[in-house]
């Protein structure tokens, strides 16, 4: 079954201890949304079992040379790390296999600067591939290698420093093209049978309660271009909690599918999001979907 995560940089989808910036000169690409973090913070993301092949984009701001900025395939056990590894306070830019790092001749991922990643790993135990791609240049290249000894890969770990900004993240068992990038959807209607706030937020008072969203296609083919084609959406709900009145669940919706249900905590800042694939439907086929979430115990 493939998957697809998208996160365009909403910090709470991947640790409470993650901070979010908005400065929008840092991530040019979808509203200025960026994760943070300071030493020594991470999370790991739980994908899908039984994955074997693992795709990653990201894009990467940096203002300075901090530790912890890590993106790496890990097991079950959270061991035999692969990927690409940028944890020094020189700037070192390291790839890692089964854990073991070795140094890149060239230092790629420059202050200052909006830099786009594609990674591509294989878990394989003589045919294993390590891919790195820099702004459409291959930086690493390795094909049959004892990857991961053929695990399946069930998480991928995320580490930031204070001076990273990382964005536009998107993960999938499916080659991800180096021209997808994630675009905040327009708003047409919002229908809904919750209590509105009138501020937009919305409460649900009992189960099977939704709100929903219409696309506003015109405006969309306005800003990417009317042939562009949707990949995969992501719908986040943030503030996402519940107080005690025996709803403590969240489903999203496409219509009258469900995308999945999420579990919510008391946090008031909590945050609930789900993401999957599209088989590159058109933006027209976008505005007639309605979407959006429904309250359950």
């Amino acid at each position: 079954m493939s998957f697809k995560y998208i996160n365009p940089g909403y910090a709470k989808l991947l640790n409470d201890v993650f901070t979010q910036n908005t400065n929008a000169s840092r991530n040019p690409e979808s509203g200025g949304l960026n994760i943070i973090g300071n030493s020594n913070v991470n999370a790991i993301l739980p994908i899908p079992a039984a994955t074997k092949t693992l795709y990653m984009s990201f894009g990467l701001y940096r203002t300075g040379w901090g530790n912890n900025c890590d993106f790496l395939a890990v097991n079950a056990a959270g061991l035999k790390k692969t990927g690409l590894s940028m944890s020094d306070h020189l700037g070192v830019e390291r790839y890692v296999i089964n854990g073991s790092s070795t140094q890149l001749s060239k230092l790629y991922s420059l202050n200052n600067t909006y830099n786009k990643y594609h990674i591509k790993i294989v878990s394989h135990a003589t045919e294993g591939v390590l891919q790195i791609i820099f702004n459409g240049q291959h930086i690493v290249n390795l094909t049959n290698q004892n990857i991961m000894d053929g695990d399946d890969i069930t998480g991928v770990y995320f580490s930031m420093s204070w001076d990273a900004y990382v964005s536009n993240i998107i993960i999938s068992d499916e080659p991800i093209s180096p021209t997808e990038k994630i675009i905040a959807l327009p708003v047409s209607a919002t229908t809904t049978d919750m209590q509105d706030n009138g501020d937009g937020t919305y409460t649900a008072t009992e189960a099977g309660q939704t709100v929903m969203q219409t696309v506003d296609a015109a405006s969309l083919a306005a800003t990417i271009g009317e042939a562009s084609k949707i990949t995969g959406i992501c719908a986040i709900v943030n503030p996402a909690y519940y107080d005690g009145d025996g709803l403590s669940s969240i489903k999203a919706m496409k219509g009258e599918a469900e995308q999945g249900s999420f579990a919510l905590g008391t946090d008031t800042t909590g945050a609930a999001s789900a993401s999957w694939k599209e088989n590159d439907i058109s933006i027209a086929d976008l505005g007639r979907m309605s979407l959006g979430w429904k309250s359950a115990t």
